[in-house]
């Protein structure tokens, strides 16, 4: 017969066995031993907030404590729940959007809205802009899926562009201080 049992066999517990209140007190053991082998140092941190009953540690301090108690109870109930497929599902979705969501933090937000303000954006010529950007999505972007996602593969094009910005300032700092330092400085 098959087993109702959604937990990991390993764990040595049973769906019911979350419902009693002296397996729960088990399972909280266990949980402190896995935090403890998983990250020594934050568990010690976290038995002592524990132990003060949060006393005499700062609100920056517990919300510390509690983020890094979470990562870990969060490996250990993945693992209690078999729910490692689901995880990693997950994650790879939020690798996927991290272009996106990098470039509308990083430079829509940082650099467009600082910029350019509302009421200037009847002054742009859209139609010629698109036309640029496309003429450089086909040429130096040519390999980039925009027809499969163009959000992503926008984002990622702009990325891209802002750390080649990011070279050249740098190298045009070293340039220009080589300029001021170097003796053949005036015969260029």
């Amino acid at each position: 017969m098959k087993s109702n049992n959604i937990l990991n066999p390993e764990s040595g517990y049973t769906f019911r066995d979350l419902f009693d209140p002296l397996k729960l007190k088990l399972l909280t053991e266990d949980f402190y031993s896995y935090f403890e082998k998983k990250d020594k140092e934050n568990f010690e941190e976290f038995r002592r907030y524990e132990s003060a009953k949060g006393e005499g540690f700062t609100g920056l301090q517990i919300s510390n404590v509690l983020i890094n108690a979470s990562v870990v109870l969060s490996d250990f109930l993945v693992k209690l729940f078999r729910l490692e497929a689901e995880q990693q599902k997950f994650f790879d979705e939020i690798s996927y959007e991290k272009d996106i969501l990098t470039f509308k933090k990083d430079f829509v937000q940082r650099r467009v809205f600082k910029k350019f303000k509302k009421e200037d954006l009847h002054s742009f010529d859209f139609v010629e802009l698109d036309g640029y950007v496309q003429k450089l999505k086909q040429t130096v972007f040519a390999d980039y899926d925009f027809a499969g996602d163009e959000e992503k593969y926008t984002a990622m094009f702009i990325l891209e562009l802002t750390e080649l910005e990011k070279i050249i300032n740098g190298f045009m700092k070293v340039i220009n201080s080589l300029r001021k330092t170097l003796p053949f400085q005036n015969q260029y």
